[in-house]
């Protein structure tokens, strides 16, 4: 009998969650996954460009270009009527190095489904 009324709660738990929020529209879905893109963390990556041989290097206008990689972004996807959100763990949680196997990957791991 333990069992049963512990197997009833957790279905009763699992039931009152919504995992498959359905949105109204398509901009709603557009708003929540902005919403939630902007909660990313950014990384900023200076690089520097060297123009002309060594010599001229004096005469050459130093040139820095700035980049900035976020951690999320959202990709809409008609067919299915949903807007996924993509994010990159290792800059999301400020551990990325610009090494192989530190760089992270982007994994899906929101969806926004609208009607």
């Amino acid at each position: 009998m333990r069992k049963l009324s512990v197997f009833l709660l957790v279905l009763g738990l699992i039931s009152c969650s919504n995992p498959l929020q359905t949105y109204g529209t398509k901009q709603e879905a557009e708003s929540a996954c902005s919403q939630w893109e902007s909660e990313e963390k950014k990384l900023f990556e200076v690089k520097y460009i060297e123009w002309g041989e060594e010599e001229d290097w004096v005469n050459k206008p130093a040139v820095n270009v700035d980049s900035v990689i976020t951690s999320r972004y959202c990709l809409e996807e008609d067919n299915t009527s949903q807007i996924i959100g993509f994010e990159n763990g290792e800059i999301q949680n400020e551990t990325f190095e610009d090494a192989d196997g530190k760089r992270g990957e982007w994994k899906i791991v929101e969806h926004f489904h609208y009607k």
